[in-house]
């Protein structure tokens, strides 16, 4: 699926670019409609992007979670407190 949505966005880049380009050419000057497809390419590129962002956000938490299952009892209950910030000698503000 994210193979898929790559593809159509960056085959819609190169229509823009291309429709861009054909605009330019055309009317020999930088209208409204070149500048529209050039303001809309962005778009199809955080499509492509974000495909392969997802897809190493999906590899990363498999890998977290194999490693939160490897460990024994990693849950919260076997990390130690957090020290008294008094004792340790840090003043306390006073809204």
């Amino acid at each position: 699926m994210q193979s898929v949505r790559a593809t159509a966005g960056w085959i819609g880049f190169a229509l823009l670019f291309g429709l861009s380009i054909r605009a330019l050419i055309r009317d020999e000057s930088l209208t409204m409609e070149v500048w529209t497809y050039l303001l809309l390419m962005p778009i199809t590129l955080s499509i492509v992007f974000s495909t392969k962002i997802f897809g190493q956000l999906k590899k990363n938490d498999e890998e977290v979670k194999f490693v939160e299952d490897e460990t024994e009892g990693g849950g919260i209950e076997n990390q130690t407190n957090a020290p008294n910030p008094e004792e340790a000698g840090f003043d306390i503000p006073v809204m």
